[in-house]
């Protein structure tokens, strides 16, 4: 299993590319996005994936192959797919199995993306356009630069209307 901090963009939606004017820099997705975050490759166990996410302070993993975005996989995509006897005195043989599923088999993988280009406010049309909480982020190469997620946006609205964090 491969863990890594870049990915390519695949088969997937890419919203709100800046085909429009160009964005003061300060207004653009890649100020407000967090950077280098990990992504497993479509062969991670959920075992794996779930102990990325007890490890860590974040609900979204990018799931990629060979370099290429392919999908994104939740915490709550591997609670729902992890039986609920696994880790508890009622624990048998085929709930531990369900452990040894791979990533690829609960992902998400129709997701929605933005460019790192783009602006907030496109950002934010797009998040709420498609009732989501978060957007893969890519570079214009379509690389997958980061993420960014609904709080990153109110931070954002935050720092603009009291010039703090």
């Amino acid at each position: 299993m491969a863990i890594s901090g870049e990915s390519q963009h695949g088969n997937l939606r890419h919203e709100a590319d800046s085909v429009t004017s160009p964005q003061k820099p300060d207004m653009i997705i890649k100020t407000i996005m967090t950077p280098n975050i990990l992504s497993v490759d479509m062969d991670a166990s959920l075992e794996t994936i779930r102990d990325i996410f007890s490890k860590n302070k974040f609900n979204h993993l990018p799931v990629a192959e060979d370099g290429r975005l392919m999908g994104l996989i939740t915490d709550y995509d591997v609670r729902e797919a992890i039986s609920p006897y696994v880790d508890s005195s009622a624990e048998t043989a085929r709930d531990r199995e369900t452990l040894n599923r791979k990533a690829h088999q609960v992902m998400e993988r129709c997701v929605v993306t933005i460019c790192e280009t783009s602006s907030i406010a496109e950002g934010i049309k797009t998040l709420l356009e498609n009732d989501l909480t978060c957007l893969l982020v890519l570079s214009e190469e379509n690389m997958l630069a980061g993420i960014v997620t609904w709080k990153d946006f109110l931070r954002a609205f935050l720092q603009q209307q009291t010039g703090t964090a």
